[in-house]
C-alpha cells in the first residue's frame, strides 16, 4: 500500500471511536433514553474498524520499517508557535497501537454485557470512548503536545470511572486520591511540553539526542512515575479498583498503567537518556518492585493483589528501559497487558468457576443431591469442555505469557527475599553492634579452626 492510503487507514483508528462517541451522544439527545443495543452496535462497528485499521497500519510499519504520518489537526496558531494534534505510527508505537485496538475491542464487548441494565451504562461508555481517544493520542502522538492532550484525557476518565459507583463514600474518596496524584505528577509533562516547545524539540520526528535540557527528561519521569503508579506515588493503584471490572482491566492492567513506561521509552529513543535519568529510572523501578512484592503478599482480595502485581511488573519495565533494553520492554508490555487484562476480567468469577469445576468432578466437601436429565448433561458437557480447553490451552499464546509471568513473579519473590534479608542483617547490626561483631568473629574463628582441623587430617 502507498503511504497516502495507509495515512487514511491510520485516521480510522482514532475517527472510529470518535464517530461512535458522537453517535451515542446524539442518540441520547434525540430519544431521551439509553438504548443499550444501539450503544453496543456502535461500539462493535467502531472497534472492528479500529482493529482492522490497526492491523493493516502496524503490520505495514513492522514489515517495511517506514513510519506512517497519519495526519495533523491545527488547534492553536500563534505568531511564533503552532499547537497541533499530530498522529504518527512508527516502529516503537506500532505494538502499543495494535494492543490498544485489540484490548479496547475485547474489553468493550465484555463491558457491554457486564453492565447490562446498569444505571450508569451510558455514562460508562461515554468515558470509555474518551479514554480510547486519549490512549491513541498518547501512543500515536507525533510530539509532546499531542501526548499531553491524551495524557489529560486518560487522567480525567480514570478519576471519573473510579467514582463510578458514587453512592459509596469510600469510592469517591479513592477517586479524589487518584485525581490528586494525577494532578501533582501531571505537572511534569506540562513543564516538559512547554520547555520542549520553547527549544523547538517537541516533535518526535527528529533526532534530538544531546539537545534537550535534563529538566525535560526529569519532568517526563515525574509524570511517568505518577501515571504508572510507581514508588512513591503508587498507593492510589489498589484503591482505583473501586471502579467497574472492565475499566480496572483496561486502565490498570492493560493500557493506562503502561503509559508512563511508554513515555520514557519514547524519550529514550528521541532524546536519549542521560546517566542521571537512567539511574533514577532504575532506582524507581527497584523500589517499586520491592514495595509491590512485599505489600502484595498480604492483600486479602484478588483485585488488590493484581494491582500490586501490575505495579511490580511495570517497575521491571522501568528497569529495562533504564538499562536500554527497549525491545525487551516492548515484549514485556505486550505479554503483561494481555495477561493482566484477562486476569482482572476473570477475577470476579475465578472462584465461582473453580467451585463449579470441582462440583462437576465430585470433589466438593458438602453433600448434594444427584442431578439428572438436562442439568446432568450440562454439567458433564462443562467438565468435558474444561478438559479440552485445558489440553489445548497449553499450546496457546496465553501459556507462553503465563510462563513468562510466573518467571517474573518468581524473580520478584527472590528479589524481595534478598532485600528483606539485607534489611534484617542491617537492622540487627545497628541494634546489636557488639553481638553482631561477636557472631562475626565466632564464624571467622570457627572457620579457621575447621580449616586447621582439615589440614591436620
Amino acid at each position: 500500500m502507498s503511504g497516502l492510503v495507509l495515512s487514511y487507514i491510520g485516521k480510522l483508528i482514532v475517527l472510529a471511536p470518535l464517530a461512535s462517541l458522537l453517535a451515542i451522544i446524539l442518540d441520547r439527545a434525540v430519544r431521551h433514553e439509553v438504548r443499550e443495543l444501539f450503544i453496543k452496535r456502535c461500539l462493535s462497528v467502531s472497534q472492528v474498524i479500529s482493529i482492522t485499521a490497526g492491523f493493516l497500519c502496524c503490520g505495514a510499519v513492522v514489515v517495511t520499517g517506514n513510519p506512517i504520518e497519519v495526519g495533523a489537526l491545527k488547534l492553536v496558531s500563534l505568531s511564533t508557535q503552532d499547537l497541533s494534534f499530530a498522529l504518527r505510527i512508527d516502529s516503537i508505537s506500532a505494538f502499543f497501537v495494535l494492543i490498544s485496538c485489540v484490548l479496547g475491542g475485547v474489553v468493550g464487548l465484555f463491558a457491554s454485557r457486564y453492565l447490562h441494565r446498569d444505571p450508569g451504562y451510558f455514562r460508562f461508555f461515554i468515558l470509555y470512548h474518551i479514554f480510547l481517544i486519549g490512549v491513541h493520542g498518547i501512543f500515536q502522538g507525533a510530539g509532546l503536545p499531542t501526548v499531553y492532550i491524551g495524557w489529560e484525557l486518560i487522567g480525567i476518565t480514570s478519576a471519573l470511572l473510579i467514582s463510578f459507583f458514587a453512592f459509596r463514600k469510600q469510592t469517591v474518596a479513592n477517586s479524589l486520591r487518584a485525581f490528586w496524584a494525577y494532578r501533582i505528577t501531571d505537572s511534569g509533562i506540562l513543564v516538559a511540553t512547554l520547555l520542549a516547545m520553547h527549544h523547538g524539540i517537541e516533535n518526535f520526528r527528529g533526532d534530538w539526542k544531546g539537545h534537550p535540557h535534563p529538566v525535560i527528561l526529569f519532568a517526563c519521569l515525574l509524570s511517568a512515575v505518577g501515571k504508572s503508579a510507581q514508588f512513591p506515588f503508587g498507593r492510589w493503584l489498589p484503591k482505583a479498583m473501586e471502579g467497574p471490572t472492565p475499566s480496572s482491566a483496561i486502565f490498570y492492567g492493560g493500557l493506562s498503567v503502561h503509559a508512563g513506561m511508554y513515555l520514557m521509552l519514547r524519550a529514550s529513543e528521541v532524546y536519549g537518556l542521560p546517566t542521571s535519568v537512567a539511574i533514577s529510572m532504575v532506582v524507581v523501578g527497584v523500589f517499586s518492585v520491592w514495595y509491590a512484592t512485599i505489600v502484595g503478599r498480604i492483600q486479602s482480595d484478588a483485585k488488590s493483589m493484581l494491582a500490586y502485581a501490575s505495579m511490580a511488573q511495570v517497575g521491571l519495565m522501568f528497569i529495562e528501559v533504564g538499562f536500554g533494553l527497549n525491545k525487551l520492554a516492548i515484549f514485556h508490555f505486550v505479554s503483561h497487558a494481555m495477561l493482566r487484562t484477562y486476569q482482572l476480567l476473570n477475577a470476579a468469577s475465578v472462584l465461582h468457576d473453580r467451585y463449579a469445576f470441582e462440583h462437576v468432578l465430585g470433589r466438593e466437601k458438602v453433600s448434594f443431591n444427584p442431578v439428572h436429565g438436562s442439568r446432568a448433561f450440562s454439567q458433564y458437557a462443562y467438565a468435558f469442555w474444561e478438559s479440552i480447553d485445558g489440553a489445548f490451552g497449553r499450546l496457546s499464546l496465553l501459556a507462553l505469557v503465563e510462563y513468562l509471568s510466573r518467571r517474573c513473579r518468581s524473580f520478584e519473590e527472590r528479589f524481595g527475599e534478598v532485600i528483606l534479608s539485607w534489611i534484617r542483617h542491617v537492622m540487627f547490626y545497628i541494634r546489636h553492634p557488639l553481638k553482631g561483631a561477636s557472631i562475626t568473629s565466632h564464624k571467622i574463628t570457627s572457620g579457621d579452626a575447621g580449616r586447621r582441623g582439615e589440614d591436620k587430617i
